[in-house]
C-alpha cells in the first residue's frame, strides 16, 4: 500500500513536469519517512495535494495496518497543518488501529450575509442569511421547506483553526471568570472537525436559495447539510449550568444597529 502511494507521488511529479498538473496544486510529496514531531513513524507515506481554493487534502498510508487515510484541512493550504492532522490521526490509531476512519465532506452550499466577525461575537438573533445551494442538487432541492418554520443548519467553521490539543479543559472564550470545561462541553468553533449546528427561523424559500434568521455563521461559510426542525426531535426539560446563561445572554440578542 505504501508503494502505491509513493507511485502516485512519482506520477504526480511526472505530470507536473509535463504541465498536466499545475505545480501550485501540489504542496508536497513526502516519501516514506520517520517524523516523530508529526507522529508519523517510519514506513508511513504521505502526499499532500492543494487545490486552488482554501482546502488542503492529505492522503496517507499507515504502514502497520495498510490503512489509507484522507485528511481534509478546509481552511488551510498549509502542508504542515495537514501533516499535523495526519499525525494526530496516526497517534489515535495506536492500540485500536482499525476503529478509526476518515472521509471527505463536500459543502452543499454557502452562506451570504453582512457578518465577517469570526469568533467571540454576539448579536446573531436578527442576522438574515441566504444559503445558496449548489446547482448539482437541482432547482427543487428545497421543495417542501415552506411548510416548516425552522431548520437546523450544519456548517463548517472554516475560517478558524482547530486547537492543537483538546485534552486540557479550558474556560469558554478564554474568560477567567468561567469554569474550565472539556472540548465537548462547549459549542465553540475551534473544535474537532469544526462543525457548527444552529436552529434558524426560515424566512423564505426560492429555488436553490434559502433565507434564514439567526444563523451564527459569517459570510462565505460552507454549509454541509440542512435538516428541517421537527417537533418530535425537540428536547424537553432542558437544563444547563448558570454560567452558560451568563455567557449566552447577548448571543442571540439583536444588534443595537439592527
Amino acid at each position: 500500500m505504501v508503494a502505491i502511494v509513493l507511485a502516485v507521488a512519482n506520477l504526480l511529479v511526472l505530470r507536473m513536469a509535463s504541465g498536466a498538473v499545475p505545480e501550485s496544486a501540489v504542496s508536497c510529496c513526502a516519501a516514506t519517512r520517520a517524523d516523530v514531531a508529526s507522529g508519523m513513524p517510519a514506513g508511513d507515506a504521505m502526499i499532500v495535494l492543494r487545490s486552488d481554493g482554501p482546502k488542503a487534502v492529505a492522503y496517507g498510508v499507515h504502514a502497520a495496518t495498510a490503512l489509507v487515510m484522507v485528511v481534509i484541512a478546509c481552511s488551510s493550504s498549509s502542508c504542515d497543518h495537514a501533516s499535523r492532522r495526519f499525525g494526530r490521526r496516526l497517534r489515535s490509531l495506536k492500540g485500536n488501529s482499525l476503529s478509526m476512519f476518515s472521509f471527505e465532506i463536500n459543502p452543499i452550499g454557502t452562506v451570504r450575509n453582512d457578518r465577517t466577525d469570526v469568533q467571540h461575537t454576539d448579536n446573531w438573533g436578527a442576522v438574515h442569511s441566504t444559503i445558496t445551494i449548489d446547482e448539482r442538487f437541482g432547482e427543487a432541492c428545497l421543495q417542501g421547506l415552506e411548510g416548516f418554520t425552522h431548520i437546523d443548519v450544519l456548517f463548517i467553521f472554516d475560517q478558524v483553526p482547530e486547537r492543537d490539543d483538546y485534552r486540557e479543559p479550558r474556560p469558554y472564550r478564554g474568560r477567567a471568570d468561567l469554569p474550565p470545561v472539556g472540548i465537548f462541553a462547549g459549542r465553540g468553533p475551534r473544535r474537532p472537525n469544526r462543525i457548527g449546528v444552529t436552529c434558524c427561523a426560515i424566512e423564505s424559500v426560492r429555488g436553490r436559495e434559502l433565507t434564514v434568521v439567526g444563523l451564527d455563521a459569517v459570510t462565505g461559510t460552507p454549509v454541509i447539510d440542512l435538516k428541517p426542525t421537527m417537533t418530535e426531535f425537540l428536547p424537553v426539560d432542558v437544563r444547563q449550568p448558570e454560567w452558560v446563561s451568563q455567557l449566552m445572554s447577548e448571543y442571540f440578542q439583536p444588534s443595537a444597529r439592527a
